[in-house]
C-alpha cells in the first residue's frame, strides 16, 4: 500500500503574510510563462552547458510542454482525493475561514475580510462541485530535475528542491537556486487555491540521499493568509505556508516533543517531507508525465480564469499561454534552447484522457503573432546573414545595426569607476510601416527596443521614441552573452542577471529589488534605480535620439548654412499652470483621493478614467480598475454644479469641468474604485495610478460620437 500524503504547516508567533508577495506578479500568466521558462534553463543538465550565444547555441535544448487540462466527473473526484482535500487541507482551510470571519460593520478593514472570505469559500466550493477544474502541468525534461535534500542549504550546488520549498526573498549564491526565492508565488498566484504542486524525477539521486532507481518525487504547496489559533498563548499563527507531502516518521528526527506534537491538531512544528515512488498518486494527481526521463512537472491547480470567456476557457486559456510564450521566449525558441509545445486535455469520467491536443510552437507559428513578428525577423535576418545595413538611410534602410553603445559596466567584487569596462551591446532595429505604431492592438510594441541577454527571455520591451513622426521600428539589444561571447560580456552578463528585479522584467529597479551586493560582495553598494538607468538605459535612448537626429539634419539637399541664417523656431510649449495630484485613501484601499489647483481665471476639464495597477515591487503597469463613482469628500454625493467663492465645478458623469475666478484655489475629491482589476484580481495594497485625459474646455459638455 502507497504512503498517504497530507498537508503540514507550522505555528507561529511571527504574523508575516507571504500571501501578500503574489503583488509581485501581477500578470499572471506573463510572469507564470516567464518564471517557469527561466527555471526550465537554470537546470538544464550541467553537463550539456556550454558557453555560446542565441545565434551558435552549442548545447541541448531544455524541452517545455504547457499542458492545460480541464477536469470533471471521476477523474476530478479522484484528483481530489488523492490531495486529501476532505481531511488535512480542510482542517486547515475551515480555520482560515474562521479567521477570516469579519465582524459587523462597514469599515474597510472588514470589508476586505469579507472578500477574502468569499474569495476562499468560492474556490473551495468550485474544487467540491461538479463543475469542472482547470490544472496547468508545466513539464520539463532534459533538466537535472528537484535535486538535493529536504532541508535548506544555504549555498553549493544540488539544491534545487529547497530552494524552491524553503526559501523566500534571500540572496542565494551557487547553482541550482534561484535568484530571490519568489518564483513560487509566480504559480500560486494562477491559482484559486493558491497551490501548486511538483513531481521530480531528480539526476543526482544521492544529493536527495536516495538509491537508482528512485523516481516520482511529490510535494506541494499552498500560500495562504495566515489563520490565527484562539486560546493558545503562543506560536498563535498558522504558517501562512502549507506543505503537502508524507508524514515524517520519529527515526527521521531527533526532535524532542515528536511524539506528542504529531497527535496534535495544529502541530508546532512541519512534519512534512518528500514522497517518492508513489506512483498511485502521481496517477491520481495526473502527475506522471516524466516516464524514466529526468525533469519536473509543476502543476497549478484550479486556475484563475475569471479574465476569459466562459463557454471557451480551454481555448482562452491555451491562446494565453501561446501568446505569452511568443512575447516573452521567441529568442529562446529560435536559437533552440528551448523546446516548447502547448498541450489540451480533457479528463471526465474515463480514468483517462478522451481528447488531447497538441501544437509545437515553431518559427513558422511566432511569424504569425503580429506583435513579435518584426522582432522574430531580426533573429532571421542575422541568423541567416542577410542584408543588415551599419549606417541608416531614410529611403533604402530595412534592417540596422548598431555596435558603439558603449556600457561602462564595473567588475566583480568592484565598484569602483577606475575599474568600469566597456561594454558593447549589439542593437538590430527593423523599420515598419508608418501606421503600425497608431494601430491600438501593435503600438505597445512599436517604436520599443526588446532587451535580452543569455539565455533568451525578453526582460522587457522598451519604449524609445525616435523623435520623428516618420519613424516606426521594433528593435532588439542583444546584451551580455546574447550575441558575442567574451570576458567582458561574460561580467556583463553576470551584472545583468543580479541587476534584475524579483519578476525579472527590469535592469535598474531600486536597490531593495536587485541582488548587486551578491556581485559585490557588499551590501552597502551604491547601484540603484538612478545609476544603474544612468549606465544601462540612457546610453540606449540617447543613441536612437541623436541616431535620427543626425538622419534628419543630413537628409535631402539642402543649403544649411541658409537654414542657419533664418532659423524660425517654434514657440516654447506653455508650462502647465495647474496641478491635478491623486494619492491613496489613508483608510480605505479603493478610493483615490484627488486635489486639482488651478491658478486665477483658469479653466480645466478632463475626464476620469480607470485607475492602472502598478506592481509594488518594480511599478511595471498592471491591470486596469473600474472607477465606480466621483464622490466629493467624506463620500458625499457630488453635486452637478458648486459654485464656491473662488471657484465653479461641475460635473457630468466622469467628466469633470474646474473655472477659477479672481484668485487661485484648489478643489479635492474622491475616486471610488471596484476592489478588484478588469481581470477579476484584487490589488489589494498595490500601487494605484491615476488616470485622466484633458478634454477641450470650451464646450466641455459635447461628447465624442463613434
Amino acid at each position: 500500500m502507497t504512503n498517504k500524503l497530507s498537508w503540514h504547516t507550522e505555528r507561529t508567533s511571527f504574523g508575516y503574510n507571504h500571501k501578500g508577495d503574489e503583488s509581485n506578479f501581477e500578470k499572471t500568466y506573463k510572469s507564470l510563462i516567464k518564471e517557469s521558462a527561466q527555471n526550465s534553463l537554470d537546470a538544464l543538465d550541467t553537463n550539456s552547458k556550454k558557453d555560446s550565444t542565441l545565434f551558435n547555441y552549442k548545447g541541448e535544448s531544455v524541452n517545455i510542454e504547457f499542458q492545460i487540462i480541464e477536469l470533471a466527473g471521476q477523474a476530478k473526484k479522484k484528483w481530489r482525493e488523492a490531495i486529501d482535500f476532505e481531511n488535512s487541507y480542510k482542517k486547515f482551510a475551515d480555520l482560515l475561514e474562521k479567521t477570516f470571519k469579519p465582524e459587523e460593520g462597514s469599515g474597510p478593514e472588514i470589508l476586505s475580510k469579507q472578500e477574502n472570505l468569499n474569495e476562499f469559500k468560492k474556490a473551495r466550493k468550485l474544487v467540491a462541485s461538479d463543475e469542472p477544474i482547470y490544472l496547468l502541468n508545466i513539464i520539463d525534461t532534459n533538466t537535472v530535475g528537484l535535486d538535493g535534500p529536504d532541508h535548506k542549504k544555504r549555498s553549493g550546488e544540488n539544491r534545487r528542491f529547497a530552494s524552491l520549498f524553503r526559501t523566500t526573498k534571500e540572496p542565494t549564491k551557487g547553482k541550482g537556486a534561484g535568484s530571490w526565492g519568489l518564483g513560487k508565488n509566480s504559480f500560486t498566484n494562477a491559482s484559486q487555491l493558491g497551490m501548486f504542486l511538483t513531481c521530480s524525477n531528480p539526476k543526482n539521486l544521492k544529493s536527495a540521499n536516495r538509491i537508482d532507481g528512485d523516481k516520482l518525487r511529490i510535494y506541494g504547496m499552498s500560500i495562504n493568509n495566515q489563520a490565527q489559533l484562539e486560546d493558545v498563548e503562543e506560536s498563535d499563527y498558522l504558517s501562512s505556508y502549507w506543505n503537502f507531502g508524507e508524514t515524517k516518521e520519529k527515526a527521521e528526527t531527533s526532535s524532542e516533543i515528536y511524539d506528542t506534537d504529531i497527535e496534535s491538531d495544529f502541530p508546532i512544528s512541519n512534519w512534512s517531507k518528500s514522497s517518492w515512488n508513489n506512483k498511485e498518486i502521481a496517477e491520481a494527481l495526473l502527475l506522471d508525465q516524466l516516464s524514466d526521463n529526468n525533469g519536473t512537472v509543476v502543476q497549478i491547480p484550479v486556475l484563475k480564469t475569471e479574465e476569459f470567456n466562459k463557454d471557451k476557457i480551454l481555448e482562452s486559456i491555451t491562446q494565453e499561454i501561446f501568446d505569452q510564450c511568443a512575447l516573452w521566449l521567441w529568442p529562446a525558441i529560435l536559437s533552440g534552447k528551448m523546446n516548447v509545445q502547448i498541450t489540451t486535455k480533457v479528463f471526465g469520467n474515463n480514468p483517462r484522457t478522451s481528447k488531447s491536443s497538441t501544437n509545437k510552437i515553431t518559427k513558422e507559428l511566432l511569424l504569425t503573432n503580429e506583435l513579435v513578428k518584426p522582432y522574430c525577423e531580426i533573429y532571421d535576418q542575422i541568423d541567416s546573414s542577410g542584408e543588415i545595413d551599419g549606417e541608416y538611410n531614410e529611403s533604402f534602410t530595412k534592417y540596422l545595426k548598431i555596435e558603439d553603445i558603449e556600457y561602462l559596466i564595473p567588475t566583480e567584487k568592484n565598484e569602483s569607476d577606475a575599474n568600469r569596462e566597456v561594454n558593447n551591446p549589439n542593437l538590430f532595429l527593423n523599420f515598419l510601416k508608418i501606421d503600425e505604431k497608431n494601430n491600438d492592438e501593435l503600438k505597445r510594441y512599436r517604436n520599443t527596443v526588446a532587451l535580452v541577454r543569455g539565455p533568451g527571455i525578453i526582460v522587457d520591451y522598451q519604449d524609445i521614441d525616435p523623435g520623428r513622426d516618420k519613424i516606426t521600428y521594433a528593435g532588439v539589444l542583444f546584451a551580455g552573452t546574447s550575441f558575442k561571447i567574451s570576458d567582458i560580456n561574460l561580467n556583463a552578463e553576470k551584472f545583468l542577471r543580479l541587476a534584475e528585479n524579483p519578476s525579472h522584467n527590469s535592469w535598474w529597479p531600486d536597490k531593495r529589488l536587485n541582488k548587486l551586493a551578491v556581485f559585490f560582495d557588499n551590501k552597502d553598494h551604491k547601484w540603484g534605480f538612478m545609476k544603474l538607468q544612468n549606465t544601462l538605459l540612457k546610453p540606449l535612448k540617447r543613441k536612437i535620439k541623436y541616431l535620427f537626429a543626425e538622419s534628419n539634419k543630413s537628409s535631402g539637399n539642402r543649403n544649411k548654412w541658409m537654414e542657419n541664417m533664418f532659423v524660425i523656431k517654434k514657440p516654447p510649449k506653455p508650462k502647465p499652470t495647474h496641478d491635478i495630484l491623486g494619492k491613496r485613501h489613508e483608510t480605505a484601499s479603493n478610493i483615490i483621493r484627488v486635489t486639482v489647483r488651478l491658478q486665477k481665471e483658469e479653466t480645466l476639464c478632463f475626464d476620469v478614467e480607470d485607475a492602472q495597477v502598478m506592481s509594488i515591487l518594480d511599478n511595471e503597469v498592471a491591470g486596469k480598475v473600474k472607477v465606480i463613482s466621483i464622490n466629493e469628500k467624506d463620500n458625499k454625493s457630488f453635486r452637478p454644479q458648486i459654485d464656491r467663492k473662488n471657484m465653479l465645478i461641475e460635473k457630468d458623469n466622469n467628466r469633470l469641468y474646474f473655472r477659477t475666478k479672481e484668485k487661485a484655489d484648489s478643489f479635492t475629491f474622491d475616486i471610488i474604485l471596484d476592489k478588484k482589476t478588469a481581470s477579476n484580481i484584487p490589488y489589494n495594497k498595490a500601487k494605484l495610478k491615476f488616470n485622466y485625459k484633458p478634454v477641450d474646455h470650451r464646450d466641455w459638455r459635447k461628447r465624442e460620437t463613434t
